[in-house]
């Protein structure tokens, strides 16, 4: 790892909602990291990025107040961490990090001497010594600052007091700068007198010793005293460094100012005023805040807290952008307007009805939109499609595979439940899928998102009380509060515990019972649906085969994910509203329907493919029949040794957003190869610079009729995509399929 050169300790101001705060330096330990929030250590984070490079991130389990200062630093112990031994080995990576190590010690060391007092090399000056002079100067500068405030706060809309107290407090605060090293020796050397001339004169007659200051009325009503000294017989003015001679107030004009004060303060008792030339006047309180400014055409604002025991209001009370209604010439006691000028929430008169959008609240059935995406590790991650098995190779995300549990759970539900991503990671614990992929889903803002987390917990042993349970509630909090239906899934089934495990795993599940329980969240009891009773672990056929023959502990098969979806399509279809995505039901054209792919149903065909598709291989191809769908079949079946593939390519618009649909039936085996998915451009060759739109691939598991559904944004560039069909030792047959523009909905 390298060090970077620079080194700063990350610093911010909450915001009251912000949770996750980066640092941009290398840190190897956990305890090298000291987080402060206003000054005070906390420890109320988890941290991810230990050993990078570029850094990493911390994520509080509750946001820090807003306004707070949060400050990030690395605090490397100065010790010794290794010991080198004669003809012992010299590993680089030990070398290398015991030199990132004492660079990062000489780095926190000089973020250490940059914020001390410093005096240069060849000074005779003690840094303390400094230090005080610093201080006397701050506190004769904080008196003379909090003189200054005093005579404001008493000044009112007087014109002329005003005019009077300004010019005392500018020229009492020059005096005082320009004063503050010879004033009082002055005074007590040889008293004040009237005149340059008298002071001569005393000079002359001995009474004022060479050397000596004096202080002299100057000729300006005698409000201030200029400070002389006898240099040599002569009365000469006293300048400081800048050559401005030294002043200051006398005592018979800071009388005056006392008194014109407490004239002031008892006409006006403290009311500060000012008339601005843009023609407002401000109101301001006796430390100068404003309180209420008056435009000049009568618009009054008020700042700060303000309390009223009646206030009638005759019109309407707007808030930020929303608008209030009145009772008075409304049918409604209590309501709501949005930017359109219609009721979005009210109360109707008579206060028994809650409308929402003008439909009372007692007719709304409480489904909700039927789009969600997934998040958790490999249990989730291993259904997305890639070269290998188990998220090996090269990714073909986002398409999905048999594993994947939330593909089952659409083609059971028809595609009710719209799966639109997930946002998984094989190997990380609940606080790692908190800090590095929740944010993710909350950027994507479906309506659903199906969690299972913590395996990796139990398979590392953290204590479920300090790391995973504050971790896990974390996770629901922030998607809740981001308007995100948590779907909580207790974990899948799992084999070969310890009696140390199996209480971890035991307490995340009851976890996720209660939590779900206490907020009315839907629950997708996976640990019963995977795990045999007789056992307490895995059925029979659910969980994978490792390649030594062993069980794998953790993951499903196709099987087992078809189970864990059949089981999460059961409780969602209680959530989901009855709606579907658009799907192919009729005849129709690119040119005059929202679907762009020709010949949907497939009902124009020659030699066993539909008209529009290239065959790329010909092998047992057909249009048929089948009463569960509308119109044509087109199915393709391969062997071992020969594989059935097509394709057709459609012309879409760069930016648009496109619905993917089929309905599909699959015949398939763990040594099948069946795939149906969609690509940017016009070519079906993987290659690295492949845009996978979205579909299935690489299925194996056979299926009966589901309708599979997933959208996506055309990327910049791409005039054409191109729909791949495959299968090998296995049946693929497509129904009803279509390429959907879909209609921009923002606003309505």
């Amino acid at each position: 790892m390298t060090v970077p050169r620079d080194y700063t300790p990350a610093k911010y101001t909450a915001n009251g909602s912000t949770t996750v705060f980066p640092f941009e330096y290398p840190v190897f330990d956990a305890e090298d990291l000291t987080v402060l929030v206003n000054g005070a250590v906390t420890t109320d984070y988890t941290i991810a990025g230990l050993g990078n490079s570029g850094g990493g991130e911390i994520t509080f389990f509750t946001p820090p107040a807003d306004g707070s200062v949060v400050l990030i630093s690395r605090i490397v112990p100065l010790d010794r961490t290794t010991n080198y031994q004669y003809n012992g080995d010299f590993r680089n990576e030990t070398v290398n990090k015991d030199f990132d190590r004492q660079i990062m010690i000489d780095q926190q060391l000089q973020e250490q001497i940059d914020r001390a007092v410093k005096v240069p090399p060849d000074s005779d000056t003690d840094p303390d010594d400094l230090i005080a002079e610093l201080k006397a100067d701050a506190d004769r500068a904080e008196a003379a600052r909090d003189k200054t405030e005093a005579i404001a706060d008493k000044f009112g809309d007087v014109d002329s007091a005003v005019t009077e107290a300004q010019n005392a407090r500018d020229d009492a605060q020059d005096a005082a700068e320009r004063a503050e090293s010879a004033a009082s020796s002055a005074i007590v050397a040889s008293g004040i007198y009237e005149s340059v001339a008298q002071a001569q004169d005393a000079a002359n007659a001995g009474k004022i010793p060479v050397g000596s200051l004096v202080s002299i009325l100057l000729d300006n009503n005698k409000r201030f005293v200029g400070v002389y000294r006898n240099a040599n017989g002569t009365i000469v003015p006293v300048n400081d460094a800048a050559g401005n001679h030294i002043t200051y107030p006398s005592g018979q004009y800071v009388d005056e100012i006392g008194t014109s004060l407490e004239a002031l303060e008892q006409r006006t008792a403290g009311v500060y005023t000012i008339d601005e030339q843009d023609g407002r006047t401000i109101f301001a309180d006796k430390r100068g805040r404003m309180a209420m400014e008056i435009l000049s055409n009568g618009d009054k604002t008020l700042y700060g807290k303000t309390q009223a025991y009646d206030l009638a209001v005759n019109d309407s009370v707007t808030l930020s952008n929303s608008v209030m209604l009145p009772s008075d010439d409304s049918a409604y006691d209590f309501g709501l307007a949005g930017n359109n000028q219609r009721v979005a929430f009210g109360l109707r008169k008579g206060g028994r009805v809650v409308e929402l959008h003008g439909v009372p609240m007692t007719t709304q059935r409480g489904a909700l939109p039927n789009d969600g995406m997934t998040t958790g590790d490999s249990i989730n991650e291993f259904g997305l499609a890639f070269s290998g098995p188990n998220a090996t190779g090269v990714s073909y995300a986002p398409c999905v595979n048999a594993q994947c549990w939330s593909a089952w759970a659409m083609l059971k539900t028809g595609a009710q439940y719209k799966y639109s991503g997930m946002a998984a990671k094989g190997g990380y614990t609940a606080a790692q899928i908190l800090t590095t992929r929740i944010p993710k889903i909350i950027a994507a803002k479906p309506t659903f998102c199906v969690v299972m987390v913590g395996r990796n917990d139990v398979v590392q042993r953290l204590d479920f009380e300090n790391e995973t349970k504050p971790a896990m509630l974390q996770i629901f909090r922030q998607l809740r509060y981001a308007g995100i239906l948590p779907v909580i899934c207790t974990m899948s089934a799992q084999s070969n515990n310890t009696d140390e495990q199996n209480v971890l795993r035991y307490k995340i599940n009851a976890l996720c019972r209660a939590y779900a329980a206490k907020y009315g969240l839907p629950l997708v009891d996976l640990h019963a649906a995977t795990t045999d009773p007789a056992t307490g672990e895995w059925y029979a056929g659910y969980n994978q085969t490792k390649p030594d023959g062993t069980l794998d502990p953790s993951h499903p098969t196709p099987l087992g994910a078809k189970v864990m979806g059949d089981a999460l399509a059961e409780v969602l279809n209680k959530w989901l509203s009855p709606t579907t995505p658009r799907k192919a039901a009729s005849i129709s054209t690119p040119e005059a329907s929202d679907n762009k792919l020709p010949n949907p149903l497939f009902v124009e065909h020659s030699g066993g493919v539909p008209s529009g598709w290239v065959s790329d291989t010909v092998h047992d191809v057909s249009v048929t029949t089948d009463p569960a769908v509308v119109g044509n079949v087109y199915r393709q079946a391969g062997t071992d040794t020969e594989i059935s593939a097509s394709h057709i390519t459609v012309p879409v618009t760069p930016g648009v957003r496109y619905g993917l649909g089929f309905m599909v039936k699959i015949t398939a085996n763990p040594s099948s190869w069946v795939s149906c998915y969609a690509v940017g451009g016009t070519s079906i060759a993987d290659t690295d610079d492949t845009v996978y739109l979205g579909g299935l691939r690489s299925w194996k598991l056979s299926s009966e009729w589901g309708y599979f559904y997933f959208e996506f944004t055309v990327p910049d560039g791409e005039t054409f995509m191109t729909i791949v069909t495959k299968a090998q030792n296995g049946t693929l047959e497509l129904a009803q399929m279509g390429v959907f523009e879909l209609e921009n909905t923002d606003g309505v």
